[in-house]
């Protein structure tokens, strides 16, 4: 996985299998698994998570059990004929803010402009936070107007972005292009490739601890968690 996934997708295929496929699959024998072992398993699982989270593990065990077919192990892979008896628990509603709250939230923060640009370009150009720490200033056009897609950087790690489409031009509205304009500003720059967001080491700025460090407290402060 290290070898072919996003350092992300590693990273989340290793606490599925630390919190929950370690254990299952144990000390049992590849050529002694069966069907029925991961119907009763999934069934067990699904009374605690949601339906999405239960098709992630269940895609990690299909992956491994794939993969030993292709290596000669076993002869077919047992995950295909499991089937989940138990209603997962149900979803709940992805919670986000509304312009308003955002805009409050950037007045919070006003005396931390990380923390302003980070949010703002979450929210204004709907940029995952890898695709955040991956931008570096020479994606941003020369006036202004958008914002190139090229890499992500996850926990300092870089890496491509999640699919081919996520490579791609995204326009650069306001308040966004005036705050990141005053950034500009306010920072050195030494290359068309320096991060937007970066540490005291020039490097990719850590957004985990950005918001444990800065965010979360300053929004809990105001109420606007």
């Amino acid at each position: 996985m290290k070898a072919n996934k996003r350092p992300a997708t590693e990273n989340g295929y290793k606490k599925i299998w630390n919190k929950h496929l370690k254990g299952h699959f144990g000390s049992k024998k590849l050529a002694d698994y069966r069907p029925y072992h991961a119907t009763r398993f999934l069934g067990q699982i699904a009374a605690t998570m949601t339906g999405h989270s239960v098709a992630h593990v269940r895609a990690l065990m299909s992956c491994i059990l794939a993969h030993a077919v292709v290596d000669g192990r076993i002869d077919s892979n047992p995950i295909r004929y499991a089937r989940l008896r138990v209603e997962p628990k149900a979803s709940k509603e992805t919670p986000h803010y509304t312009p308003a709250e955002m805009l409050a939230i950037l007045k919070a923060l006003v005396n931390h402009p990380q923390a302003q640009v980070a949010m703002a370009f979450g929210f204004f150009a709907g940029m995952r936070t890898a695709e955040v720490a991956g931008l570096q200033w020479g994606d941003i056009s020369d006036d202004w107007s958008t914002i190139q897609i090229q890499r992500s950087v996850w926990r300092g790690l870089a890496a491509d972005c999640k699919t081919e489409m996520s490579k791609a031009p995204i326009p650069l509205i306001e308040p966004l292009r005036s705050l990141l304009q005053n950034f500009e500003a306010s920072e050195t720059i030494i290359a068309p490739t320096q991060h937007v967001l970066v540490n005291s080491l020039l490097r990719p700025l850590d957004l985990a601890g950005l918001s444990h460090r800065i965010i979360r407290p300053v929004l809990k402060d105001h109420s606007l968690e």
